[in-house]
């Protein structure tokens, strides 16, 4: 019997780690009914250098160190990239979650210094760090709050 309460409150606590960051927010506080899919918010900064909104998308990677940024998927082509200046961490096990965001995208060139940085954050291997040598311009976010 102690065997069986043992191995029931083990895996009630497993299930209760694994589903605690679901529907919480990190940040601000938003309304998500309004949010707009990652390719939506492309489209909108098409002749804009920068734009507000809610965005929806699946986190494909998030800072393995603190869990101060994540990228959130493009399909066919590159993720968003996503960050808070460190003014709140989400859970480090985000990935594969869908997430919202809320804040501004505007276009921006990450040096290959930064994105040496993050690819240590993200658990890359020595080799794939010292491969990378281009810097890269894409549209960013920058987000006030985060709802997983």
């Amino acid at each position: 019997m102690l065997r069986f309460c043992t191995f029931l409150f083990s895996a009630t606590l497993l299930f209760a780690c694994n589903h605690a960051a679901e529907n919480k927010f990190y940040g601000n506080e938003f309304d998500t009914t309004q949010a707009i899919s990652v390719a939506e918010l492309v489209k909108r900064m098409e002749g804009n250098k920068k734009v507000e909104a809610i965005v929806y998308g699946n986190v494909t990677a998030v800072c393995k160190a603190e869990g101060c940024w994540m990228n959130l998927e493009n399909p066919g082509h590159a993720d968003l990239f996503v960050d808070w200046n460190h003014e709140f961490n989400i859970p480090l096990n985000g990935e594969g979650t869908k997430a919202f965001v809320t804040g501004y995208a505007f276009y921006d060139i990450t040096t290959v210094e930064e994105l040496k940085h993050f690819a240590k954050d993200e658990g890359k291997t020595d080799e794939e760090i010292a491969n990378i040598s281009e810097p890269e311009f894409k549209i960013a976010f920058k987000a006030t709050g985060v709802k997983l």
